[in-house]
């Protein structure tokens, strides 16, 4: 009975220790970096916003001392500190990861795709999703 219940725990143990369970798809880790802008989308009309419709470029960046740049036209337009805090995400049920700063009253939340795909979304009805590409 002994050698069963071993068997058991080790297989359990094996299984939860697979390297795709190991993959943060949020966090500090994932979020730090110099990010593109490719398209926002949403809001009431369900419009698309581009660097070619908006004629400029936006580029983003998170680094690991929790401060925010925002570029437009390679121009500094913004600089502050960032939160990341848990919270409850309007788009799912989970608790996930929510970014804050004081420069705006509305959050969002991320995810980070194959490392070098960042979405963020608005944590409000009818608003935007944003789409960034990591800067290598």
């Amino acid at each position: 009975m002994k050698k069963y219940i071993t068997l058991t725990i080790s297989i359990f143990f094996l299984a939860s220790c697979t390297k795709e369970n190991n993959i943060p798809t949020t966090g500090p880790s994932t979020l730090a970096g110099k990010w593109n802008w490719v398209y926002s989308s949403g809001g009431f009309a369900g419009q698309t916003y581009t660097p070619k419709t908006e004629k400029k470029t936006i580029r983003i960046e998170y680094d690991t001392n929790s401060i925010y740049r925002y570029y437009v036209n390679d121009t500094l337009k913004s600089e502050t500190r960032y939160q990341l805090v848990k919270g409850r995400s309007i788009y799912s049920q989970d608790s996930t990861l929510i970014i804050v700063t004081n420069l705006s009253s509305i959050r969002q939340s991320f995810a980070v795709l194959h490392n070098d795909t960042l979405i963020l979304r608005d944590e409000c009805y009818d608003c935007f999703e944003h789409l960034y590409t990591r800067i290598k």
